[in-house]
């Protein structure tokens, strides 16, 4: 871990203004996911949010030198399975943030963590590589990569 790393602190998402944020963290970067690349709206964002209570738990990071935000963690429960989404705005990616947030997220969760790839995203597919997930069965095998953190023994 970097020590510009070290500088991150995150939020809990729990309040509406901390909702749009992550609407417009996650609008940022929709490039990058492996279902729904458009924009979202503010009332679509809230109505989500807000329909998936009890069923999603989500972060903010920023970073303390420059008070700006830099990602979003989440993690949503679907199909029994609680499934992550990251996302870095794009002036800060290439830094190391996207693990440092997976990895605050591996931490905040008992249990595994799944997770979808695009096949050609190469910065997720290091990522989630470095961090020694495993794939595993999805159901469109040919676009995407599904993988499953590991959970530490003992």
């Amino acid at each position: 871990m970097s020590s510009e790393q070290l500088l991150l602190i995150d939020t809990q998402i729990n309040a509406r203004f901390k909702v749009e944020v992550l609407r417009n963290l996650r609008n940022m970067t929709s490039y990058g996911f492996s279902s729904f690349n458009g924009q979202i709206a503010q009332q679509q964002q809230q109505e989500w949010w807000e329909r998936m209570q009890g069923h999603i738990k989500g972060w903010l990071y920023w970073h303390i030198n420059d008070l700006d935000w830099i990602g979003f963690g989440v993690l949503r429960e679907a199909d029994g399975r609680w499934w992550n989404s990251i996302g870095v705005q794009p002036k800060y990616q290439g830094h190391g943030y996207g693990s440092y947030i997976t990895h605050d997220l591996i931490s905040k969760h008992d249990g595994p963590i799944y997770s979808v790839v695009v096949r050609g995203n190469r910065a997720a597919m290091a990522m989630h590589n470095a961090a020694d997930w495993e794939e595993i069965e999805g159901v469109d095998p040919v676009r995407l990569i599904y993988l499953r953190s590991r959970v530490p023994e003992g």
